[in-house]
């Protein structure tokens, strides 16, 4: 199934598995791309919540890790481990693996100190130094969408304007914001923008799974969602898109 967007430049692929077959199917996308771009350097970031499963199951062979610079797509501002995406991620088999074959990492953590607006700057400097420094590089994402409609640390809110100010006309690639109890228990977050998913990302593999998330999905796919709403509308505008799940539209 192909999805174009509106300005018809882009097509999203829509595949669909079930789900004891979803993980796999998705994890073989990131290894074919990471073979594919094997020569280039490569920025791999990675969704927290139930993406995350996925690297259990990509294979990279270990002369690829070097090019690799592995990090989280957004964090919770949190210096408590189980909060973490980042230290999730560290906790696989796959960060072990690309550590000792010599893949380079960016903890966007909180440092001691550290105020979550000072956080998101070292994580938007580090994404715009790479993206200097490596003009011919491959940026690849696995990349989430919630119940409620957000991806990445985007979450709907009913102020477009202050949305738009934040996440969209933004220079920024990440930034740390607050967000309400009621919307989400980690209130404090460092997300990528708009902007960087639109116009930086090459690959996204977008993974959603289960039947929780039908309203979501259809909402996002839906012309009619804005961003401000459903921030995961925002795949209908991101390049080379794959979307993998388990629901039947």
């Amino acid at each position: 199934m192909t999805f174009d967007n509106d300005d018809n430049k882009n097509v999203m692929k829509i595949e669909r598995y079930d789900t004891v077959d979803l993980v796999q199917k998705a994890a073989e996308k990131i290894s074919e791309l990471v073979a594919r771009h094997s020569e280039s350097p490569l920025l791999f970031m990675v969704s927290g919540g139930s993406a995350m499963k996925l690297l259990n199951y990509v294979q990279i062979l270990e002369d690829q890790y070097p090019n690799i610079l592995l990090t989280v797509l957004d964090e919770r501002y949190t210096f408590e481990d189980d909060e973490s995406n980042f230290f999730a991620l560290t906790q696989t088999g796959f960060y072990k693996q690309a550590v000792e074959n010599d893949a380079s990492t960016f903890d966007p953590r909180p440092k001691e100190g550290e105020s979550l607006e000072a956080c998101a700057k070292r994580f938007n400097a580090v994404l715009k130094e790479w993206m200097r420094e490596n003009a011919d590089g491959q940026i690849i994402i696995t990349q989430g969408m919630g119940a409620d409609g957000h991806t990445a640390g985007i979450f709907p809110d009913g102020d477009k304007e202050a949305f738009d100010t934040r996440f969209v006309t933004t220079q920024n690639l990440a930034v740390g914001y607050e967000i309400a109890p009621k919307v989400n228990q980690y209130t404090k977050r460092i997300t990528v923008t708009i902007p960087f998913l639109k116009n930086h990302v090459d690959h996204p593999i977008i993974y959603v799974q289960g039947e929780g998330k039908r309203d979501a999905l259809a909402s996002a796919l839906t012309e009619e969602s804005e961003i401000h709403s459903v921030p995961a509308a925002v795949v209908r505008e991101m390049k080379s898109v794959t979307l993998f799940t388990d629901i039947e539209m």
